[in-house]
């Protein structure tokens, strides 16, 4: 799973947020209540790190 396919998820789910933590079920909030993404497996740290670098440019990853 990459964050791409994450908020392509949260897209066709009409999501306002997507709240990622590691060791958790990636969260999507649809119409002010939060929904767990149970059928994507929990979030392991190498991965989650993975995805947040993707978003980062050089100095950001730097700062991180």
């Amino acid at each position: 799973m990459n964050i791409n396919d994450l908020l392509k998820t949260a897209i066709e789910r009409k999501a306002s947020d997507l709240h990622l933590k590691v060791g958790s079920h990636p969260v999507i909030r649809v119409d002010g209540k939060l929904q767990p993404l149970v059928e994507i497996n929990r979030l392991m740290q190498e991965e989650t790190v993975a995805m947040a670098f993707s978003m980062m440019n050089a100095r950001q990853k730097q700062r991180f």
